[in-house]
């Protein structure tokens, strides 16, 4: 009599998880477009944009170029080279 009981229990769980289970999506979705944004502000990340085609785009020599001057200036380039053993 308990099992009788239990089996639509059970299958009414796996309904209700199953219908919950999208709803996770637009959070986690928003979690990582704030992620990206963090990412692409700091220096020497990758840039994550796409291009109209969807083709990763990264960023421009003179970006680049720009973030190099700047961890000169401030000290992270030597930092760095200090601690990985670098130029």
């Amino acid at each position: 009599m308990k099992t009788l009981t239990l089996i639509p229990i059970a299958a009414f769980a796996l309904c209700v998880t199953q219908a919950y289970a999208g709803d996770d999506a637009g959070t986690s979705n928003a979690a990582s477009h704030s992620n990206a944004a963090m990412a692409s502000e700091s220096v020497g990340a990758p840039s994550g944009g796409t291009s109209a085609g969807g083709a990763p785009v990264g960023k421009t020599r003179a970006e680049v170029r720009e973030e190099y001057l700047r961890a000169q200036k401030d000290g992270t380039l030597e930092k760095l080279n200090a601690e990985y053993g670098g130029e």
